[in-house]
């Protein structure tokens, strides 16, 4: 297998990253020993883990993954609402102005 490796040079110190597999970090002292260290690493990794494949079904057309956008515009229309919001902002002034530190 092949894996994308990012080496990083921090001081003295070469740092080995494996994006695709998280937590899969080393270092050495050089590019070549960070290399050879993070092929141990995942070598080490791969020998202790399953490799699965999951299926996941698409949601329907038009149906959005965040939980919250079936309530987007639902009071768009609805007069009070502004007085409402403006509400909530006087109350938090108020609540702002008792303890300021937040």
């Amino acid at each position: 297998m092949k894996y994308l490796v990012l080496l990083e040079k921090h001081d003295s110190v070469y740092t080995a990253t494996v994006p695709a597999l998280p937590g899969c970090r080393s270092q050495g002292v050089t590019e070549k020993e960070a290399l050879r260290n993070i092929q141990a690493v995942i070598a080490d990794l791969l020998s202790r883990v399953t490799v699965a494949t999951v299926e996941v079904e698409a949601p329907p057309k038009g149906l959005s993954l965040h939980t919250w956008s079936r309530f987007a515009g639902m009071w768009k229309d609805d007069p009070s609402f502004d007085d409402f919001l403006a509400q909530i902002e006087a109350n938090r002034r108020g609540l702002d102005g008792e303890n300021p530190s937040g």
